[in-house]
């Protein structure tokens, strides 16, 4: 979570990394955590993998999360979203968002 100049806040100074594939978790709700609707993936069509980002899949572990803005006061805030594969090729998306919620 970014100021508007770019700037981390205070408690977002390190990436929070959301979804891991180093270990796959064994339970059945883990794909449905990781993967939004409408991902596919097969031998037919195209190939597209939607991510539920505030989901936590990783270490073995799934857990459903929500973004929650309630400790931060009022303002625009921009949101970087970092995605990197195996490879470690990485596409980068700064989403603007503002925080309404009464502090």
């Amino acid at each position: 979570m970014l100021r508007p100049d770019g700037s981390p806040l205070p408690d977002y100074r390190e990436p929070l990394y959301t979804i891991i594939f180093n270990i796959i978790p064994h339970d059945e709700d883990a794909a449905r955590l990781a993967y939004a609707p409408g991902s596919q993936s097969g031998y037919q069509g195209v190939t597209v993998f939607e991510y539920i980002i505030t989901n936590r899949v990783r270490d073995g572990m799934s857990s459903e999360d929500l973004l929650d803005l309630s400790r931060l006061p009022q303002g625009e805030y921009v949101l970087r979203l970092i995605a990197e594969d195996y490879f470690g090729n990485q596409s980068k998306y700064d989403l603007a968002i503002r925080n309404e919620n009464p502090k």
